[in-house]
């Protein structure tokens, strides 16, 4: 089989979640013996032009924007983007297309591509179609609700595009809105990768119903690193979702902080660091605990990393459509505890516990409880879990491009 996938960017440029996962399903369907080639955006303006590169075993074409005129590639329809796209495809001549995100390539991939025959799959990994900041959490205040309008969709974003007239940017993503839903339905198959995604979406006025399928996403094989020996009574917390405000790191300082015995307890943060501001605001809650921020890692360092820890807390304050690092953490045999929101909790099983990430007491009570009762930790640690691995996310989308 000829598949061509498509999404907003691809590794080494970006490391995003979804860009991890559609690197792993090109090199997955590679390794099986499909030829596979990807379309994928660019974060810079490098003159409109089209690089190339061979990874895995895959062709990927990075299609740059022209910067500031397609800075909004995707929300809307881009033409240059999407004769480049069409010009791409047909020269592979794919069997089948499956569009992972329209942002940085254009508005309306589905319906360009249908047109030549193969069928195109969707699979929406976050909250784009309903939303330009794609996981509807304005800058500042609660998750939007489904009831949201147009206007105060126009009233958040409107600093993002520049500040038009309000009536016309309220009437644009209406219009955005609606295009997607045609989108939806033109495709041959729509997949969401939770069920509190579906739910979201599903939630919207005028989204069509029984039109979404969830398939969870899973990661690629990862075995765990040997344990060190425990010789005293520190509690190691690990966290690897990202440095930044969505991540909840904050929370986490603030609820160690708050904690009966903090200096028993020691915190590792890996990744990259975030926005200067940020991170100085980070070191500042982080004086006086025992706190290390270990910088970037490979992907071949996680289980060292997860075998010095207890345990892994993610305090999401985003609605995470679906969170591969608790996948991570509870393959590598760690206890997660995470925010009661979004999809994360759906995959703990047994293995975690779940806080308010806007009530610090919630997990400062957690950390107490686990840093006093060592055989509750252990348990905990042993316990079953609902993530899933790669291989069996595989083997269910073949089955599904099989059927169209």
């Amino acid at each position: 089989m000829r598949v061509l996938l498509l999404a907003h960017f691809y590794p080494p440029e970006t490391h995003g979640g979804t860009q991890a996962y559609v690197s792993w399903l090109a090199r997955g369907l590679a390794a099986k013996g499909h030829a596979v080639e990807v379309i994928a955006g660019a974060r810079d303006g490098n003159g409109a032009t089209v690089t190339r590169m061979e990874a895995g075993g895959v062709r990927v074409h990075r299609i740059h924007r022209l910067l500031p005129d397609e800075a909004f590639a995707g929300d809307l329809p881009c033409p240059r983007i999407q004769e480049e796209v069409r010009r791409i495809a047909r020269v592979f001549g794919p069997d089948l297309v499956h569009v992972h995100h329209w942002h940085a390539l254009s508005h309306g991939l589905v319906s360009l591509l249908e047109g030549d025959g193969a069928p195109v799959i969707v699979t929406l990994h976050d909250l784009f179609v309903s939303c330009p900041r794609f996981f509807r959490l304005p800058p500042e205040g609660p998750f939007c609700p489904p009831t949201t309008s147009f206007a105060d969709c126009a009233a958040c974003v409107a600093a993002d595009m520049g500040h038009p007239p309000p009536h016309a940017l309220t009437a644009s993503l209406e219009a955005r809105f609606e295009g997607f839903l045609d989108e939806l339905d033109r495709a041959a198959a729509v997949l969401t990768v939770s069920e509190f995604q579906k739910r979201t979406l599903e939630a919207l006025p005028r989204f069509p119903e029984d039109v979404l399928e969830v398939l969870p996403l899973g990661i690629p094989e990862i075995q765990p690193a040997p344990r060190p020996p425990r010789n005293d009574d520190v509690l190691r917390i690990v966290h690897w979702a990202g440095l930044d405000i969505r991540k909840g790191p904050q929370i986490l300082l603030d609820a160690v902080r708050r904690a009966s015995h903090p200096d028993r307890i020691h915190v590792r943060f890996h990744g990259r660091e975030g926005q200067e501001d940020f991170m100085e605001a980070l070191r500042l809650r982080a004086a006086g605990l025992q706190v290390e921020f270990r910088g970037p890692f490979d992907d071949a360092e996680l289980p060292a990393i997860a075998a010095w820890g207890d345990v892994a807390v993610f305090p999401f304050l985003a609605y995470e459509t679906y969170g591969l690092v608790v996948d991570e953490a509870l393959t590598l045999g760690l206890p997660v505890l995470t925010a009661d929101r979004g999809a994360p909790p759906e995959r703990l099983g047994a293995r975690g516990l779940t806080f308010d990430p806007e009530d610090v007491s919630s997990l400062t009570s957690l950390l107490d409880t686990l840093a006093a009762d060592r055989p509750r930790l252990t348990a905990l640690s042993r316990a079953p879990h609902l993530a899933r691995p790669f291989s069996t996310h595989l083997a269910h989308l073949l089955e599904l491009y099989t059927r169209q």
